[in-house]
């Protein structure tokens, strides 16, 4: 019977060791992404949208032409009928270019901010 109790102790210090490695170490319990990333957009003449990997609680989008030219509707925002994604209404826009600067706050609180292109066809 000590026999198997010294066993049994032994597997449990080895299980706490690897646990407390984990944590320590980052393994795959320790390890999270800490921002958000965009997936893809979509755009058409009215609109763009930026969908991202998560959720976000808020963000603002400009739109600019190839010459520079604002051509977003304000600031846009989050999409209400998608929380993880960003809209803006265009005004003006033809085939072409165009950039978008981006600015959003994740629901884990960090605040990110990106550009990207698009093209309109």
């Amino acid at each position: 019977m000590s026999e198997s109790m010294s066993m049994k102790t032994i597997w449990g210090l080895f299980g706490g060791v690897l646990v407390a490695a984990l944590l320590m170490f980052g393994g795959p319990a320790g390890e999270a992404e800490a921002h958000t990333k965009p997936t893809f957009t979509s755009a058409n003449s009215k609109v763009l949208r930026i969908y991202f990997a998560q959720p976000i609680r808020r963000g603002t989008v400009r739109v600019r032409n190839a010459r520079g030219k604002v051509v977003s509707k304000g600031r846009g925002g989050r999409d209400p009928r998608n929380i993880s994604v960003l809209k803006v209404g265009l005004r003006n826009v033809r085939n072409g270019l165009y950039k978008a600067t981006w600015s959003m706050i994740a629901l884990d609180g960090h605040r990110q901010t990106g550009t990207l292109r698009f093209r309109v066809r």
